[in-house]
């Protein structure tokens, strides 16, 4: 008798839940199959031609990176600090 009980307390919200959840909706959201999402959007990810919106930020921090270190290479260079001298009559070894 125990045992009915708890299979029925188990199986009747598993059962309710399974009739519930399989409803179909008109404001349900698309899945990537649906073929009018696809002809609304067909790259929905993609930012450029060739590049998705955190392809772009990487690109982006990347080239900030690089140009704030090469900022004491020109620092250097404008300074004329980056090179030794040429300007003597003994040859440098």
């Amino acid at each position: 008798m125990r045992h009915r009980k708890l299979l029925a307390a188990c199986v009747a919200p598993a059962a309710l839940l399974a009739l519930g959840a399989c409803s179909s909706t008109e404001n349900a959201p698309r899945h990537a199959g649906d073929i009018d999402a696809l002809r609304a959007d067909p790259s929905p990810a993609m930012h450029t031609l060739a590049e998705r919106t955190h392809d772009r930020e990487n690109r982006f921090t990347v080239t900030k990176d690089t140009n704030f270190r090469m900022i004491s290479d020109d620092w250097d260079r404008f300074w004329m600090i980056d090179r030794p001298s040429r300007l003597t009559f003994y040859p440098k070894p």
